[in-house]
This record gives structure tokens, C-alpha cells and sequence, in this order.
């Protein structure tokens, strides 16, 4: 689960990004 959690970090940061670059 370690290994899992800055994986999934970046998954969201990257979906954030490009949200805000849609808006």
C-alpha cells in the first residue's frame, strides 16, 4: 500500500491540473 499512495497522489494531481486548465 506504500507504493500505491504516491501513485495515486499523482493520478489526482494530474486530473486536477487538468481541470483547472479546462476551466
Amino acid at each position: 500500500m506504500v507504493d500505491r499512495v504516491p501513485i495515486t497522489f499523482t493520478f489526482l494531481n494530474c486530473f486536477l491540473l487538468q481541470v483547472m486548465m479546462l476551466n
